[in-house]
């Protein structure tokens, strides 16, 4: 990112997904899907697009869905191996109408956005 901007810590992304605070939905905006987080309070928005990955196996790009990587690694699970960089999982916001909208992990070797935010 650049100066005075940041990659979106998960805890970033868990604030997004407070229902108690921001509403969000599926939206088209200018032409492009994705969801817009609404602030209950504030009504400040942020539209986060469908922008897709690409396949760590194969290099392809999906574009069925919008996932944002985090700036956090996440903690080792008892089924994580330990000896890969390919291993050590990443938090990600996954978004897919009309499943939903949730924190994940994932090996970093996979093609996701990033979204930077002002500091």
């Amino acid at each position: 990112c650049p100066v005075g901007w940041r990659v979106p810590s998960a805890d970033n992304f868990k604030t997004l997904l407070d229902t108690t605070k921001v509403d969000y939905g599926w939206v088209i905006q200018n032409g492009v899907r994705g969801v817009k987080f609404t602030d209950k309070f504030t009504k400040k928005f942020i539209f986060l697009p469908y922008a897709g990955y690409r396949d760590w196996k194969n290099g392809r790009l999906s574009k069925v869905d919008g996932s944002y990587w985090s700036s956090q690694q996440s903690k080792p699970e008892h089924t994580d191996c330990t000896d890969s960089p390919a291993c050590r999982y990443m938090y990600y916001l996954y978004m897919l109408s009309p499943s939903g909208v949730y924190l994940g992990r994932y090996i970093p070797l996979t093609g996701l956005s990033v979204r930077c935010v002002s500091e």
